[in-house]
């Protein structure tokens, strides 16, 4: 729908069409945020994507995404990142004991939490912190949201 108002070339359906996007990512980033919230937390796993490589979760990925991207990339680049947890979740499920171990070592280096860089002030003023490289005592983000999607402890 959104594409469909964008084709036509009069300003108010042109300024609906980019307000509509702005709002569908919006809410896109509140519902992802209320989910890594209230939901994830109780869920009793982790995500499979997060877990094999140290990295941010596919939630904290996808709502990155729409704040970064237009719509429709944030979708397909969603899209794409779902798939890669899954295959993150069939290599998850066949790694032996040794492998675990050493994979959990590797990922228990680092601290998690929200560093200067990490901070982006943008749609809604959001904090999306890069949970690879993160120091938790340095982090100073305003009046931002600096609780990312990381489990580390």
């Amino acid at each position: 729908m959104i594409d469909n108002l964008a084709q036509y070339r009069h300003p108010l359906a042109k300024a609906t069409s980019q307000t509509l996007e702005q709002m569908t990512r919006k809410t896109g980033v509140i519902l992802i945020g209320g989910y890594q919230k209230y939901l994830s937390p109780h869920k009793g796993f982790s995500c499979a994507h997060r877990v094999l490589y140290g990295s941010e979760s596919c939630s904290q990925y996808v709502k990155k995404m729409l704040i970064e991207q237009d719509l429709q990339s944030a979708i397909s680049l969603s899209r794409e990142r779902f798939g890669r947890c899954k295959t993150a979740k069939i290599i998850l499920r066949s790694e032996t004991l040794e492998e675990k171990r050493r994979r959990e070592k590797k990922n228990s280096s680092g601290d998690c939490g929200c560093s200067p860089e990490g901070c982006i002030n943008n749609l809604l003023d959001e904090c999306l912190p890069d949970c690879n490289d993160l120091n938790c005592g340095e982090a100073d983000c305003g009046d931002m949201n600096c609780e990312p999607d990381c489990d580390c402890g």
